[in-house]
């Protein structure tokens, strides 16, 4: 059975203020345990990660040099289908438009949050949570409520 929240989480963003940031916020985001963030400055960074630990959540930011939006993200649905299977990926951005949200959807991404929005802390967090919740009942035994006791 898979943990109520996510333990361990891979950070693509080449921002390091940002990616210090988000750092600190998620080691207060849960009660307990802590998550522990492994980052990635750059998308092939971000796949050596994810083939070396194991990671529970992605958070994936669109803005990142030399690949398209959509060459990220599928880029990184190949690429778990190759390392053990689908995880929850959350895409980070500045510029989120319906469209693109909708095709984020389409290529396997469970979540977008736009960088700007002014309650992004819990907006990332309760995506998070969200898309980690939807993992853990797709993961479930069939029948099986993922919340139930073992």
């Amino acid at each position: 059975m898979l943990p109520d929240f996510p333990q361990t989480v891979l950070l693509i963003d080449d921002d390091p203020a940002w990616t210090q940031l988000v750092q600190y916020r998620l080691a207060h985001a849960w009660s307990a345990p802590p998550v522990m963030l492994h980052t990635a400055a750059s998308l092939e960074t971000g796949l050596v990660v994810l083939w070396t630990q194991p990671i529970d959540l992605v958070l994936l930011d669109l803005g990142l040099p030399g690949c398209s939006d959509v060459a990220a993200v599928k880029a990184l649905v190949q690429a778990m289908l190759q390392s053990g299977g689908l995880r929850p990926i959350v895409v980070l951005s500045a510029y989120l438009t319906d469209p693109l949200r909708r095709h984020i959807l389409t290529l396997g991404g469970q979540e977008s949050i736009c960088k700007d929005d002014p309650d992004l802390w819990q907006a990332l967090t309760a995506a998070m949570q969200r898309a980690w919740d939807r993992h853990r009942f797709q993961q479930r035994p069939q029948g099986k409520d993922p919340d139930a006791p073992a």
